[in-house]
């Protein structure tokens, strides 16, 4: 079953993101539900942000309104412990230079990148390239999803 709503804590933010297609039921429940002091909408990213303690409660209100299944979620201890682990990584990492290749240049780049930093690039990309978005394209979103999967288990050992 495919993901319809991601839910994460951005440690930069200080929030929960929420990112999904169009669902009147969450937007409902969102403006509803949560204090307007304590959400916003970025009308660019499309991104709602909300505050910490809603976490838990959006996630129960985007699995309702998406489906149990169709929710990824991850809860700010999560989040900071995976940014704990790939800063640890990045200390870890050889500072080799890759000179001359494309994808030496391309994992060099990675190297550089917290996991968070990439998901943020990852997430943006896969905002414009939706099936659901006017320039959306369902094979591009395909392959997107599989190199991310990849460079998420190989490169960030998620």
């Amino acid at each position: 079953m495919p993901i319809k709503a991601k839910i994460w804590w951005d440690d930069q933010a200080q929030a929960y993101v929420v990112s999904s297609g169009y669902n009147e039921k969450l937007v409902a429940a969102l403006k509803n539900l949560i204090p307007s002091g304590m959400r916003s909408y970025d009308p660019s990213t499309k991104f709602w942000y909300l505050n910490e303690k809603y976490g838990e409660f959006i996630r129960d209100i985007a699995s309702t309104a998406f489906g149990m299944h169709s929710v990824s979620f991850t809860s700010k201890q999560v989040a900071q412990q995976a940014q704990q682990s790939a800063s640890q990584q990045a200390y870890n990492r050889p500072t080799t230079s890759y000179q001359g290749t494309t994808e030496g240049a391309i994992v060099e780049f990675f190297g550089l990148l917290s996991h968070s930093s990439a998901k943020r690039a990852y997430l943006q990309a896969s905002q414009e390239l939706h099936p659901d978005k006017p320039t959306g394209d369902a094979s591009k979103m395909a392959k997107l999803n599989e190199l991310w999967s990849r460079i998420e288990k190989e490169f960030y050992k998620k």
